[in-house]
């Protein structure tokens, strides 16, 4: 009778931590980064990673997204990251630096929306920041479709639940209440 009891508890312990660990790594997030050129911390939301829909080609089978809105109290620049440089298709303005042009759907309305990626790095910033953080704040879900090279549009969902809450709490680190 005592090893049953012993090992209901271990169960209902173990099955506590597990639904802890889900509610915390599926929900927005906040961090400081310092800036050591400017002496300050710059604050983040994140989203979680989600994975994408459609994209099975060798090297993009296990490619990851997040949203990321970073605010310095002055300045925000809201992007998404990736675990992997995204392949996607672009204007080059520069030798580094493509305009990348996407689609996003908040809950049930379309709007077309334009990226930056420099250096063909793990980013594409969006050029209207704060139109995105209204949208993120606003919104329960987004859906972004970017045209990818050889592959074609290519989706991620985003579940918006908790971005309003942490977004505004990177901006409440300057004393504003959005």
């Amino acid at each position: 009778m005592g090893s049953i009891t012993i090992i209901a508890v271990c169960v209902a312990i173990l099955i506590s931590v597990l639904i802890a660990f889900l509610l915390w790594h599926f929900r927005w997030h906040t961090r400081a980064i310092h800036n050591i050129m400017l002496s300050q911390d710059v604050w983040e939301a994140y989203s979680p990673y989600t994975s994408a829909i459609e994209c099975r080609l060798i090297p993009y089978e296990d490619v990851k997204a997040q949203v990321v809105v970073r605010y310095d109290g002055t300045d925000e620049v809201v992007g998404i990251n990736f675990n992997w440089p995204p392949d996607v298709v672009g204007i080059p303005i520069s030798k580094s630096t493509q305009i990348v042009m996407g689609i996003v759907r908040w809950d049930n309305t379309l709007e077309r929306v334009t990226l930056v990626q420099t250096s063909l790095g793990p980013q594409l910033f969006f050029l209207d920041p704060w139109k995105v953080d209204e949208r993120l704040r606003k919104s329960k879900s987004m859906i972004l479709e970017l045209d990818w090279d050889r592959i074609g549009p290519v989706h991620f969902v985003f579940n918006l639940k908790g971005a309003s809450k942490a977004i505004g709490k990177i901006h409440g680190k300057y004393g504003e209440v959005l």
